[in-house]
This record gives C-alpha cells, sequence and structure tokens, in this order.
C-alpha cells in the first residue's frame, strides 16, 4: 500500500492526554481531541475537527472551514477564516463562541446537536446572543452576533 504525505497527515488523529494540553495542527486538516483537563487546541491551516472533550477547554480553528466542538465543561471556541461550524449540545455546560467576524463573507454555523426547539430559549444581552437549554444546565453564548447577524444561520 502507498500513500503520499498527504494522504497520511489528512488521517492523523492526536489525542490529549487526561491532563491540561497544549496542542497545534498542521497545515493539513487535522483532528485533534483534548481529552481531560482544561486543554488549549489550535487547528492551524486545513479543514480541522477539534473536540475538546471534558474540561474547561480554548479551541481556536484559525485557518480553514473547521468543526469545533467543546463537549463537555466551559469552553471557549473561535473560528478564523473559513466556514466553521461550532457544535453544542446537552451536557455540553457553558459555552463561549468568541467575536464573529463582521467584516467577512464566510458563513459560520452553530449546530445545536440533538436539541429540540421546545428545549431553548433565546435572549440578547448586549450585541451578544445567549442560548439555554431548558435543562437549566447548559448555555451557549454567541459573542457579538447581533452585528454579524447575516453571518449566522439557525439550525
Amino acid at each position: 500500500m502507498v500513500f503520499d504525505v498527504g494522504q497520511v497527515q489528512s488521517r492523523i488523529i492526536t489525542q490529549g492526554t487526561n491532563g491540561n494540553d497544549q496542542i497545534t495542527g498542521s497545515l493539513s486538516a487535522d483532528v485533534i481531541k483534548g481529552g481531560a483537563g482544561a486543554d488549549a487546541l489550535s487547528g492551524d491551516g486545513g479543514n480541522d475537527q477539534l473536540y475538546g472533550e471534558e474540561g474547561d477547554d480554548l479551541l481556536y480553528g484559525n485557518d480553514g472551514d473547521d468543526l469545533i466542538d467543546g463537549g463537555a465543561g466551559n469552553d471557549s471556541l473561535f473560528g478564523g477564516a473559513g466556514a466553521d461550524t461550532f457544535r453544542f449540545g446537552k451536557g455540553y455546560g457553558t459555552d463561549l463562541i468568541g467575536s464573529a467576524d463582521v467584516e467577512s463573507n464566510r458563513l459560520d454555523t452553530a449546530d445545536l446537536i440533538d436539541i429540540q426547539s421546545s428545549e431553548v430559549t433565546f435572549s440578547r444581552v448586549s450585541d451578544d446572543l445567549v442560548i439555554n437549554l431548558t435543562n437549566g444546565n447548559d448555555k451557549l453564548t454567541i459573542s457579538y452576533f447581533f452585528p454579524a447577524l447575516r453571518h449566522w444561520p439557525a439550525q
């Protein structure tokens, strides 16, 4: 079997430890999983998949069309250039999607996984959109949402 470097790099999964990890991906498409602990994950270039998993994590997609999933814990999520997808679900805690980019033409998406419309309430706090789950335990804040409204489709 023969692979070129690009094929191999696009299939590498980096797994963090149960401690506090700092992991930066490559210029290719990376899959990075933080594991438990307060992790700092950065996708660098490529269409990356970042999973904070357990703990209070800091995730940066940077360039590319990234999938950013904080998992359980109170996480801060940032995209970058590209059309990014931010995942949020039950048991995720209190997450923040950092400043929306009002200057670009990119289209970011907040994906509320396995959540029914009857399980959410929406509110505005200054320029931020706050999405509360009716279970009382989970909240997603999209920073600077209202000035950047044209960039965020509802799903």
